[in-house]
């Protein structure tokens, strides 16, 4: 397949479809040249303490006050109320 064969189905693509395509190709790319390929800790926020705590007091939360049906009438009525 040659590269102007290649380009419309590129431009079929979904935005996520090109992004993954585009990993792929790095990938690939990185492997030939001999290099390692590190993938970015994006959720490293998620391990500092501070937040670590701000999440378990969210889940205790959540534990405590299960989903429950909402009577919609009774907001309403809440919502109209001054």
């Amino acid at each position: 397949m040659l590269y102007h064969d290649i380009v419309p189905l590129i431009q079929e693509l979904n935005h996520a479809d090109k992004l993954r395509l585009m990993q792929l190709l790095m990938n690939q790319i990185l492997l030939e040249e001999g290099l390692e390929y590190s993938k970015v800790d994006t959720e490293h926020w998620l391990r500092q303490p501070h937040v670590q705590v701000s999440l378990d007091r969210a889940i205790a939360w959540a534990e405590a006050n299960p989903p429950q049906e909402t009577d919609l009438e009774q907001l309403a009525v809440r919502i109209n109320t001054p």
